[in-house]
């Protein structure tokens, strides 16, 4: 968790993410939790502003987003997407929200470079 006083544990939440595809719903979740220790940090980020700011909490979320995004989006694409497109047998609202999905991960693929980038 990121708090005023432990602020450790965003490389290690998301390095502890499962490449595990046994269990197709755990990883999501996993990454929800890592999202959510991530806007914990950008706050803490936002609220030091602009008299002191913590270059490694910085340069954590800024790596996991640069890393984070792109594996995310992959997992989505190669095992959640075709596990419920298999399962979807034609509910449209299901099959339209997956192509949406899907054009925003085109649109948005390289958050993780550009933040990446902007980091040097």
């Amino acid at each position: 968790m990121v708090d005023g006083n432990h602020r450790g544990d965003l490389r290690s939440a998301s390095s502890s993410r499962t490449a595990d595809n046994s269990e197709p719903l755990e990883r999501p979740r996993q990454d929800h939790d890592v999202q959510l220790e991530l806007c914990n940090a950008l706050e803490l980020i936002a609220d030091s502003l602009p008299d002191s700011v913590d270059r490694r909490l910085v340069g954590e979320v800024i790596l996991i987003l640069a890393e984070g995004v792109t594996t995310h989006f992959r997992f989505e694409e190669t095992v959640l997407f075709p596990l419920l497109r298999s399962r979807a047998k034609g509910v449209a609202t299901l099959l339209a929200a997956l192509d949406q999905l899907e054009d925003e991960h085109a649109r948005d693929g390289g958050v993780g470079d550009d933040t990446a980038e902007r980091k040097d």
